[in-house]
């Protein structure tokens, strides 16, 4: 009779986790809150920080003590500026290890910055690398999007490995004298029911072809918005995301805020070779 029981009991929970695997995930768009959410004096002195929300663990906390960060799209890097007081608050709730400061004071009024900005679909990479091939054209399970790219793949529901995939993108900016600001915003989801916290990473790429894993993406359909450092590659800014959990990425946007100086005006000339500010 035992012998019997088993097997079939087995066989059960296999054909359960079949179905479970065969289940379409579909995941609608969450629009997070802004990173300028708390400010409401911009002559104030301002904080520019980032918060690395590992896990669950971590993201209930900080929110339950702290509901006006609105951290409304899960355990992810968020970034915020804030007060003094926002920010003294935060130091006593976290560790260290989970937050830092990328700029204080942070310059709210920045004057006469120029702007451009450019977006790209997921599937318009500059490049992408996976040692298993697990790089896929597809939108999965990102309800509306169109052009994307899916780094790790999970075909077969009996396997238990994930498979990692890296994909990046390029960006040109224009001629510039002083750069002001970037920011990357990731446009994407994680398609895949586990983890349950994100263990997808975005960084910038350099001209030795690494990158560090500075920002840790939402497993939520939505936009993570980044300002980051100025790296280059290849006379580029190239954003570039490492995933092993089937995150998809719909978009890539770019914004690069920058100033030129403004030359004495000459007298009788009039010419432009279109290559300088």
């Amino acid at each position: 009779m035992l012998t019997s029981f088993f097997p079939s009991l087995i066989l059960g929970d296999v054909r359960d986790m079949s179905s479970q695997k065969n289940e379409p995930i579909i995941k609608q768009f969450n629009t997070p809150s802004p990173i300028d959410l708390l400010v409401d004096d911009k002559n104030d002195q301002y904080y520019l920080i980032q918060i690395n929300l590992i896990n669950d663990s971590l993201h209930s906390r900080l929110s339950n003590y702290m509901p006006e960060l609105d951290l409304n799209v899960g355990a992810a890097s968020y970034q915020r500026i804030l007060k003094d007081n926002h920010y003294n608050k935060i130091k006593s709730i976290i560790s260290k290890e989970f937050y830092r400061t990328i700029e204080f004071p942070y310059n709210i009024n920045r004057q006469s910055r120029s702007y451009w900005v450019k977006v790209k679909d997921g599937d318009e990479t500059q490049g992408t690398w996976s040692s298993d091939e697990a790089i896929e054209y597809t939108c999965a399970c990102l309800d509306g999007a169109d052009g994307c790219v899916k780094l790790g793949w999970d075909e077969d529901w009996w396997n238990p490995l994930d498979y990692y995939g890296e994909a990046w993108w390029g960006f040109s900016p224009p001629f510039y004298e002083q750069i002001e600001q970037i920011r990357v915003t990731i446009r994407g989801a994680q398609c895949d029911d586990l983890p349950l916290w994100s263990e997808t990473y975005m960084g910038m790429r350099n001209d030795g072809q690494s990158w560090s894993e500075d920002y840790l993406l939402s497993i939520d359909y939505t936009d993570n918005v980044f300002i980051v450092p100025s790296i280059w590659s290849e006379n580029m800014l190239m954003p570039i995301i490492g995933s092993e959990d089937n995150y998809t990425i719909d978009q890539v946007k770019l914004e690069f805020f920058y100033s030129c100086n403004t030359p004495q005006n000459p007298s009788n000339m009039q010419a432009s070779d279109s290559q300088d500010c």
